[in-house]
């Protein structure tokens, strides 16, 4: 007769390489989560009236510095750097807001760009010398493409362990510099249509007469014909 034997599975497991998988508790687990989710929300107010402060002193600095001479381009690029370089910053509350706090933050930094731009294009509009449209706003151009570029990796950041669901980013389309990008796409088809024409007529037509030209271009390509700074007007709107 064999002698009996007590099979040890603590042993077994030890012997084949593997520790024994400890057994889970859904009903812990989702009382932590939901205590992290809640210690977050606790604070999101006060980190977002802190945030949207600092944000209103940083515009309030970059449109002083935009007045200054020959400081476009530095003002409006710092705009963007601030919305992707500090607010995306590793450790930032901003992915942990809201949409809708985020978007309020976005709305001080493009509302504050936009007067920048159509300040600036206004002096051009008024027959002052300016360096080409095109040649100015090429560094920002380039900043904010960049920039769109990373809507679906800042989602990720937004939505990663904190709110339910998925989201490639396809909101910010409409809160994310919004006006100012659309300001920026049409005073560059009105500027590059002018200087087509200019480049054909040469200063060989009256003013009057090389208007009427902009004019009918611009009717059948679909180019704003009204003055840029009536149509995106910020009257009443302050920059911070």
């Amino acid at each position: 007769m064999l002698p009996e034997y007590s099979f040890n599975t603590d042993r077994a497991a030890g012997f084949h390489g593997r520790d024994p998988q400890p057994k889970r508790n859904p009903v812990g687990e989702s009382k932590t989560a939901n205590a992290n989710l809640y210690d977050e929300w606790q604070h999101t107010a006060e980190r977002y009236l802190a945030l949207y402060k600092s944000t209103q002193n940083f515009v309030s600095t970059v449109h002083e510095l935009s007045q200054l001479p020959h400081c476009f381009q530095q003002a409006t690029t710092m705009l963007v750097e601030f919305s992707s370089g500090v607010l995306r910053t590793s450790g930032s509350c901003f992915p942990r807001m809201l949409n809708s706090q985020r978007a309020s933050i976005y709305t001080l930094l493009d509302t504050a760009l936009l007067h920048i731009l159509l300040r600036e294009w206004e002096k051009g509009e008024l027959g002052e010398k300016t360096e080409a449209w095109d040649v100015q706003t090429k560094p920002l151009c380039s900043a904010l493409e960049s920039r769109v570029r990373l809507f679906p990796e800042w989602a990720l950041e937004d939505y990663a362990g904190f709110l339910a669901g998925e989201s490639n980013g396809e909101w910010m389309t409409a809160i994310y510099f919004y006006k100012s990008r659309r300001f920026l796409e049409e005073s560059l088809q009105v500027y590059g249509l002018r200087k087509r024409v200019d480049m054909v007529v040469r200063g060989r037509l009256p003013a009057e007469l090389v208007d009427e030209i902009v004019r009918h271009v611009s009717l059948d390509e679909d180019v704003p014909t009204e003055s840029l700074g009536k149509r995106h007007s910020l009257k009443g709107k302050q920059p911070v």
